[in-house]
């Protein structure tokens, strides 16, 4: 069996999260090709592949309660009478730690594979993820390439993700009231963690900055 996975994340291979994660997914299933749709010049290759596979998996970094909108714009590039038929599944990840952040997007992308006269295989959605390619360290990143190989392997199985699969994987729904506490107590150490890492990925003004306020 044959998949095709396509990279949705706008960022260059480097600083993207969903990047590592579709290579994670190609080293368990084997017999997939990787397409990344930043690169605007391969959109045709890439969009010809989905057509013709039976098995697309979208990996997907959620932006602002969604996905982004290159993969919106690309989506736009495909002709659903074109599609061969078979199964369309999809990975959301995200900085949040709530799952429930996720959920939105989720809703969306249940409605996708039909579209495409496709079957639903499913969405694994994880938060938490922020920084993972490029700031949060090397032990973090093995921690996180081991549950999704783990994931990966029970999707090979069955070629959709179990809803006790996704729900496990996918963390707590929403903060209990004791991490709410301990978040209120890091708030301050959050706040300095965010002033390194905005010097580190070129922040010029404060993180108070409000550009969007109006006056």
């Amino acid at each position: 069996m044959h998949y095709t996975i396509v990279s949705c994340s706008p960022q260059n291979k480097a600083r993207s999260s969903s990047s590592c994660i579709a290579a994670w997914v190609q080293e368990v299933l084997e017999n997939a090709d990787i397409y990344y749709i930043n690169d605007r010049k391969k959109w045709k290759i890439c969009a010809d592949a989905i057509l013709q596979s039976e098995n697309v998996i979208f990996v997907i970094p959620l932006y602002v309660e969604g996905v982004p909108g290159i993969m919106l714009e690309f989506l736009e590039t495909l002709d659903p009478e074109k599609k061969k038929a078979g199964t369309m599944s999809f990975i959301l990840q995200g900085g949040f730690e709530e799952a429930s952040q996720l959920r939105t997007a989720e809703k969306y992308l249940k409605t996708l594979p039909s579209y495409f006269h496709c079957e639903y295989g499913g969405t694994l959605l994880k938060g938490g993820m922020f920084g993972m390619a490029s700031m949060r360290g090397k032990k973090f990143k093995e921690e996180m390439k081991k549950c999704y190989m783990a994931a990966m392997e029970e999707y090979k199985k069955k070629n959709y993700f179990d809803e006790k699969t996704v729900k496990e994987f996918a963390g707590p729904e929403y903060y209990s009231a004791g991490m709410i506490r301990l978040a209120k107590l890091v708030t301050p150490l959050n706040r300095l963690v965010w002033f390194f890492m905005g010097k580190r990925m070129g922040a010029t003004t404060s993180l108070k900055s409000r550009p969007y306020k109006c006056n």
